[in-house]
């Protein structure tokens, strides 16, 4: 089976039930402090072992939503929100206000700076997002993200 091509991205914006949009873009990221992660082997919806991605570095997640400030009126209509990561191809993964913010897989979220001594500049995608707190590594991992929108519940 053929491998899809992804299309690269330069920046993401950032937006929805927020003050104000933000963009990021990939000098923004290489100018903040990058983590190490752990070697992360990720896998497709079988549990099948897809790719290895080793010496790797990221920003986390936090440290970006930090800069936003969220539209609500009582706190516990932060409860109600919901992220939306949007890769180039359309490809989404959804993660609830809790998750990143009152779990311990909001500390493992990351964008993805340097894989295997490759910065962020060399990576055919660009931006990679991967929260490495998963059971199955791969399904909420993002090539050429392009944006994330901040949704409410109905």
């Amino acid at each position: 089976m053929a491998q899809r091509k992804v299309v690269s991205s330069d920046e993401f914006t950032i937006g929805g039930t927020i003050k104000s949009e933000l963009m990021i873009t990939v000098a923004a990221l290489e100018s903040l402090p990058s983590l190490p992660i752990q070697d992360q082997i990720l896998r497709n919806h079988k549990g099948e072992i897809k790719d290895t991605l080793k010496n790797v570095k990221g920003v986390p997640l936090n440290v970006i939503l930090g800069k936003i400030e969220f539209v609500y009126k009582k706190p516990r209509e932060l409860d109600e929100l919901y992220f939306v990561m949007v890769g180039s191809e359309d490809h989404k993964v959804v993660f609830s206000y809790n998750e990143i913010f009152n779990s311990d897989l909001g500390n493992r979220c990351y964008f993805i700076t340097e894989i295997n001594g490759k910065k962020l500049t060399q990576l055919p995608e660009r931006i990679l997002f991967i929260s490495t707190g998963d059971e199955n590594v791969g399904h909420r991992y993002i090539q050429g993200l392009k944006k994330i929108l901040i949704k409410r519940v109905d």
